[in-house]
């Protein structure tokens, strides 16, 4: 951050100081010298202008360190409030909404919150490492409590709401180029020049390869809410808690459950064996069901015989 108040102070103070040598300089010069007039005229100009500077600086600087100090105490009544809202209000949040001793932590939409089920319902509450995106604002008393009331809400989603939870995204890794210096068309000359050396003297500076990761995998959780789909957004870790919780939501297990019923649907028992196991063939053939599959269900029906 630039400090103005240090520069002018800097300032001011050579030209102040110069002036002021100069002024001396006169002081001691012999009178008849024609130019200790000038010389007067130019350090009477450089303290006209230099002091000013530096008691303009002065003050900036003097208000900037109330301001620093300000923000300091703002800073300490801030973490001094939180640490007192952890061990008085949070408790009391956490037994008063009933949440759990032994809920599990999931991040959702990169807050990290408790997860459990009351009342046929999802619900989540923020946990209280949460309070460290407070700490180092410039704010406290009633205005740093609403934050923080506004942020420590229960939430939740009826189960029955609740469509479906899948994985989406994917992890890809890839080699970042950076460096050279030069462009393609100079590496090239250089390398019909010089051959393979002159690609290198082609080009000014070190070439430098490095591996970069990118991660957008998530659990997206789809429920009804007022007759519209919405959705909630997991860190990809979160499934497997998801799957404790609410395993007859998950999408393997609700299309395990579609596959089965339309099996059933064109697999008729009045039918006899080998046509029950030609109507599966269709199934596989439609890609419907997988080979293992059909010959599970194959292998089960050939017993019946």
């Amino acid at each position: 951050m630039r400090r103005d108040d240090i520069i002018l102070i800097i300032i001011g103070s050579f030209l102040a100081g110069l002036g002021l040598i100069l002024l001396f300089g006169v002081y001691i010069a012999n009178d008849n010298d024609p130019t200790v007039e000038v010389v007067a005229f130019i350090a009477i100009l450089l303290l006209c202008v230099g002091l000013p500077l530096l008691l303009i600086g002065i003050i900036k600087y003097h208000k900037k360190k109330k301001v620093l100090y300000a923000n300091e105490m703002a800073l300490k009544a801030n973490k001094g409030q939180i640490s007192e809202w952890i061990n008085t209000t949070y408790p009391i949040l956490i037994e008063n909404l009933k949440v759990p001793p032994n809920s599990k932590i999931v991040t959702l939409y990169n807050v990290a919150s408790y997860i459990f089920i009351s009342n046929d319902s999802l619900c989540f509450f923020p946990t209280q490492s949460e309070t460290i995106k407070f700490e180092g604002l410039s704010v406290h008393g009633n205005e740093l409590t609403v934050l923080l009331e506004s942020h420590f809400v229960l939430t939740g989603i009826k189960v029955n709401s609740i469509e479906c939870f899948y994985p989406s995204g994917e992890l890809f890794r890839e080699h970042k180029i950076t460096g050279g210096g030069s462009d393609i068309a100079g590496a090239l000359v250089g390398g019909l020049i010089a051959g393979g050396v002159g690609a290198i003297i082609g080009s000014r500076s070190e070439v430098k390869s490095s591996l970069v990761t990118h991660d957008s995998r998530e659990v997206i959780l789809a429920y009804i809410n007022n007759g519209q789909m919405e959705t909630l957004s997991f860190n990809h870790f979160d499934y497997k808690t998801l799957n404790e919780l609410i395993p007859q939501k998950s999408y393997d297990v609700l299309s395990e459950i579609k596959k089965q019923n339309i099996i059933q649907a064109n697999i008729s028992n009045t039918k006899t064996i080998p046509d029950q196991i030609y109507d599966l063939s269709r199934l596989k053939e439609d890609g419907i069901i997988t080979e293992n599959e059909f010959q599970s269900k194959k292998s089960e029906l050939l017993t019946r015989l």
